[in-house]
């Protein structure tokens, strides 16, 4: 039976996909060749014109909305003493962290996070998210 951590981290890990997906041109993608690369371009100009990038900052907020999503999963996961599934919701908040625009620093603090709790059940899970958060740091 599946747990409420469980159903957050799903919740979260569906918003993630619903991202990385769009980015790839898959769910809500633009489909339909020339007609679609003409409707990029145009709208490209005019939020060059009118100075707002709304795609990108709404992007920015489902990618931050996914990353709290997976740091709560983490929470309960942790009181629940499922370290090693706190550490991968951990891990996947800093992926997302990562691919937001202004809050890169932030994938750094949870993998480090995800280190310190995965190194209760998994060490070498530890030394990955170790090492992540500091290529993130290096990044920086």
């Amino acid at each position: 039976e599946p747990s409420a951590a469980d159903a957050v981290f799903e919740e979260a890990e569906s918003k993630f996909q619903a991202l990385t997906e769009r980015g790839k041109g898959g769910k809500g993608g633009h489909k339909g060749g020339k007609a679609s690369k003409l409707w990029s371009c145009l709208w490209g100009f005019v939020q060059a014109i009118a100075g707002t990038d709304d795609v990108s900052e709404s992007r920015d907020e489902k990618v931050e909305e996914a990353a709290e999503a997976f740091a709560k999963a983490a929470t309960k996961f942790k009181l629940a003493k499922e370290w090693k599934r706190a550490g991968e919701a951990l891990v996947r908040a800093g992926d997302c962290y990562e691919m937001h625009s202004e809050m890169a620093f932030m994938a750094s603090d949870r993998y480090a996070e995800a280190s310190k709790v995965l190194r209760k059940d998994d060490v070498d899970g530890a030394v990955k998210a170790l090492r992540r958060a500091a290529d993130v740091t290096i990044r920086l």
